[in-house]
C-alpha cells in the first residue's frame, strides 16, 4: 500500500491485494493461479471522492500481464482501508 500525502493529508492511496490458488487440474505441477486487485483511492478533506479497481488473473506459468493496457473501473470506495487510521493518528 502507498500513501501520498499533501500537507500530511493523504490525496491518493494505491493497494494491491494479491492471492494466489493452485491451478485447477495444475496442482501436480505447482502451477498457481494469481488473483490480483489493485485499488485506487483518490480524497478531499480525507473523504473518497473517486475510486477505481482493476482486478486480473494469471497462471503462475505465463507471462505477467501488461497492466498498464488493462482498463480500471470506477465504482464506490467505501470504507478506505483500515491504514488510514493509522496514518492519521501517527
Amino acid at each position: 500500500m502507498s500513501f501520498y500525502l499533501d500537507k500530511g493529508k493523504p490525496f491518493f492511496i494505491f493497494r494491491t491485494d494479491h492471492t494466489w490458488t493452485f491451478a485447477e487440474g495444475m496442482a501436480a505441477e505447482g502451477i498457481t493461479k494469481e488473483n490480483i486487485m489493485e485499488k485506487r483511492y483518490y480524497l478531499i478533506n480525507d473523504k473518497p471522492v473517486k475510486y477505481l479497481e482493476k482486478k486480473y488473473s494469471y497462471l503462475s506459468n505465463e507471462k505477467k500481464p501488461n497492466t498498464g493496457k488493462l482498463v480500471a473501473k470506477e465504482s464506490s470506495p467505501g470504507t478506505l482501508p483500515l491504514e488510514i487510521a493509522n496514518l492519521k493518528s501517527s
